[in-house]
């Protein structure tokens, strides 16, 4: 029996591979540009009815809450990526508290609520900063006052300063609260300018480590991906009908008409964008494991004229702000760990025996206590003494040990954290929901229509993306999509690849 010629296997690779991840390449590629453009559509939401169990919210799971604030008296607000919540300190009701925000989940995602001695309170959600009115307790939009270009983070409040962190800078106010000052911190001691490989290649994915420019180019991308994926389709299915409909006298030339510039832009399109396609495919399969291991702690210099190339020593680092009363200083997370500062033009000091957190960072950074710390992230809930440089579970109450790196001490994934409320601390997991963390207890549930609920087109998006939407199906293996379905991408796109270029030279040959 003869050996198959070497061009009908890679053209059987091309067409069985192609085939079968056409579908996903589909998905990636429309969620992507939907990641690409998150304020364009951050009012709009999908009905958390139709999608799978893990992401319907009980129990104020799922990131529902962050953390809560009392405003005065018996009120106390609830906060995180449900919005805005209104409950008392026995949480004997639980009330909407959203009037006058921009519509929309991701819209209505609040990272830090602070109030002033004096009594203002100020929200800041994913893109907006919003000042409370007292009277009429509907929240008006001042981020007209902020010259900032990218996402606030946290806010905090010294004295009679008011200050908000973006990515990158910081924007302080004094009482009227009318007018914002915009500044960069200092560079820190031995400051390297160094920027990690993860950001590098995450920025280069998405396009954005060339600007805007960059990101449209990736879009285009996914409209070539898109292309594609429908043209591979049709180029295997057409040809069939046609020689069906052939068969049985049929008029075959409507399917004619689609297979014809099908070929052409499928094998041209495809010839000509090989080398940033690969480009594309290959750097998404770094953003998720087991690839992502490889490079997640890996530093690299910025690239020269790119968005990460900045004068600013804190471009994209800032993540938490919060002032400790005790040592009368300023307490900063970033994406490279913790610092402090005596004043905010002062180059901040790193923190050496911090504590460990999970690589998607801190979500709380409370102050409890006389000179402790409360800091919750997906590794747990940690009680730090930063007096003493002490770290303690404070959901087992055993001592950990303070350090930035390594594995995590527990498997808790903690996303919220309040002291707010008469029967104790309360935790919330990502998972669990809202859990007594010193006795046990049911915390007031979630309304009924909540349950269900809505969740953002971004945040879908992501889950689809990542591949985190086929964990019901395939289980812990959705943790591998991204690297397995790349991977099937590099190989799809080289195949047709060799197989246009072999074709294009037999043409030359017999010509």
């Amino acid at each position: 029996m003869n050996k198959p010629h070497k061009r009908n296997r890679v053209k059987g690779w091309h067409k069985w591979l192609g085939l079968t991840v056409s579908f996903f390449a589909l998905l990636f590629a429309v969620s992507g540009i939907f990641l690409n453009h998150r304020s364009f559509i951050s009012n709009i939401d999908i009905s958390r009815d139709y999608l799978p169990d893990y992401l319907k919210t009980e129990n104020w799971n799922q990131n529902s809450i962050k953390t809560t604030l009392n405003i005065g008296g018996d009120s106390i607000l609830m906060y995180g990526a449900s919005g805005i919540w209104l409950t008392d300190q026995r949480h004997s009701f639980v009330e909407r508290f959203e009037g006058g925000m921009k519509k929309g989940v991701d819209n209505r995602n609040t990272t830090k609520i602070v109030k002033t001695k004096d009594g203002n309170v100020f929200a800041v959600t994913t893109y907006d900063l919003y000042h409370l009115n007292e009277k009429t307790k509907i929240w008006h939009n001042i981020s007209s006052l902020i010259d900032s270009h990218e996402r606030l983070c946290d806010a905090a409040i010294n004295g009679d300063t008011l200050v908000v962190i973006s990515r990158s800078n910081i924007f302080t106010s004094i009482y009227p609260f009318d007018d914002f000052s915009k500044s960069s911190l200092s560079a820190p001691s031995n400051y390297e300018n160094k920027v990690s490989l993860f950001k590098t290649i995450w920025r280069l994915h998405s396009g954005e480590l060339f600007g805007e420019v960059g990101k449209i180019i990736v879009d285009l991308l996914g409209v070539a991906t898109i292309i594609f994926s429908i043209t591979g389709i049709i180029i295997f299915l057409f040809p069939k009908v046609v020689r069906k409909f052939k068969r049985k006298g049929k008029n075959s030339s409507l399917f004619i008409a689609f297979l014809r510039p099908s070929y052409k832009w499928h094998r041209k399109l495809g010839y000509w964008l090989t080398p940033l396609i690969l480009i594309l495919f290959i750097s998404g399969t770094f953003l998720r494991p087991p690839l992502l291991i490889s490079i997640i702690r890996t530093t690299v210099a910025p690239l020269p004229f790119t968005t990460l190339d900045s004068e600013n020593a804190w471009n994209d680092k800032l993540r938490c702000i919060n002032y400790d009363t005790v040592q009368n200083e300023w307490l900063l997370y970033t994406s490279e760990g913790f610092y402090s500062m005596k004043d905010l033009d002062s180059s901040p000091q790193r923190i050496m025996s911090s504590p460990r957190v999970s690589v998607m960072g801190v979500n709380i950074m409370q102050q409890v206590y006389h000179d402790c710390w409360i800091v919750g992230s997906f590794d747990g809930l940690v009680l730090w003494d930063r007096k003493n440089g002490v770290c303690i579970d404070y959901l087992t109450k055993r001592p950990i040990m303070a350090k930035r790196f390594g594995p995590p001490q527990q498997q808790v994934a903690v996303t919220g954290y309040s002291a707010d409320f008469l029967a104790g601390d309360i935790a919330f997991g990502y998972s669990f929901g809202a859990k007594y963390i010193h006795r046990n207890g049911q915390f007031i549930s979630m309304p009924k229509y909540e349950k269900s609920g809505m969740i953002s087109l971004w945040h879908l998006a992501l889950e689809v993306h990542t591949g985190r939407i086929y964990q019901p199906i395939i289980g812990f293996l959705s943790d591998f999509f991204v690297f397995i379905s790349g991977t099937l991408l590099v190989l799809i796109t080289i195949t047709g690849f060799m197989l246009y270029i072999k074709k294009t030279r037999y043409k030359q040959k017999h010509k």
